[in-house]
Parts: C-alpha cells; structure tokens; sequence
C-alpha cells in the first residue's frame, strides 16, 4: 500500500533508514537502498542530499547501498546522482555506427543492437552506458523503457564497439505491440542517438 504521508514527507522513513545504513546483514542493507530508491521517485533532491551525506568515508558497503539507491535516478539521467557516483554529464564523447541487425521485426526473434564511443577528450572519462526502448503501447503512444548495459573507463582518443541482443519474446511484465519501436543510447544521462525497428503483428 502506498502511504501517501510518506511520500509527501519522508523525514521519518529517513530517520531509521540512518540508523539502519551500516548494519551487518545485507538484507537489511538491501531494504535501506530499495527503501531510498521509491524515495527518490517523488523525492529526488531529498534521497540526493541524504547520499552526499553518506559518501563521507563510506565503506564499500556503503557505497553499495548508495548505488542500489540510485538505480531509478540513474535510468532517468538524472544527471546530479550520475555525477555523484563518477559519472560526469559533460564530456566530450561521440557515437558511431549506431545501428540494428534488422529494420523489421516478428514477434519471438532478436535482433542486435550495435555502435561504438569515442572520447574525444583530453582526460580519460568514466561511462554508464544504457539503452532504452520505446516500447508501443496499446494505444498507439509509446512508453519508454531503460536498460543497463555497461559500465566503462573510456582513454583520450580510444573508441569501445558496443552490443546488445535485444529479444520480443513472451515475458509475464509486458504486453507487445505491433508498430515503431525507438531504441535509444545513453551516456552518463546523455541521449546520443536512436534507431527504430518496425514490429510485425503477431501471427497466431
């Protein structure tokens, strides 16, 4: 049930969640960070400030809690929580080759998400690279969805080749749709580009 109380202020979920931040079990570790994750979708500035308070001499289960914390802000770009956690918005990064093993897609087959980064920098960058997909709806809007892919160190003048198999296969969470489907990639809260793939109505 959501407690709409909590969700306008959550000071007093807070408060235990400070006491309970560095205890021994991780499964109580893992509630403090799920807890601080549904925080930040109503509250993001707050669960925010709360970290940055935490990141003062973490330990390194400490820092799993904040970055299990961050997870949703993370798929939103939310770019202050990216930069945080070493993952800074502004750098000088180019995408190439960004393309899809098919243009055309039936309903139970996989196609290949591909592209390469180059840093076109002058210091090495840190990346958390994801992907999203706007998946059609039912009426006929699109609803976006954000993937994880990688987390990398990128040199000056290097460039890393990405991929990704992407799969419409029945799945109990989601509901397919025939219609343009959008795949875009996202670079510490960046968007640096999009390709499209035309999903055939399922044949029964």
């Amino acid at each position: 049930m959501r407690l709409q109380q909590f969700v306008i202020d959550p000071t007093p979920v807070l408060r235990i969640l400070e006491i309970l931040k560095d205890d021994p079990s991780l499964d109580v570790r893992r509630s403090v960070a799920n807890n601080l994750n549904d925080i930040s979708k109503d509250n993001p500035d707050l669960v925010l400030e709360t970290l940055k308070r935490w990141k003062v001499d973490a330990t390194p289960e400490r820092e799993w809690v904040i970055n299990h914390s961050l997870r949703t802000l993370f798929k939103k770009g939310h770019k202050a929580s990216l930069e945080l956690q070493g993952f800074p918005p502004d750098i000088n990064l180019s995408i190439e080759e960004l393309s899809l093993s098919k243009n055309e897609l039936n309903f139970g087959e996989s196609l290949n998400l591909s592209f390469n980064l180059t840093n076109n920098g002058n210091s090495d960058a840190p990346l958390m690279v994801d992907f999203g997909i706007h998946f059609k709806k039912a009426n006929g809007s699109n609803q976006l969805k954000v993937f994880k892919l990688s987390k990398k160190s990128i040199k000056p003048g290097e460039t890393i080749k990405f991929s990704k198999k992407i799969s419409v296969v029945p799945i109990t969470t989601r509901v397919y749709y025939p219609g343009e489907h959008i795949v875009d990639v996202r670079v510490n809260g960046n968007l640096l580009g999009s390709v499209s793939f035309l999903l055939h109505p399922f044949q029964s």
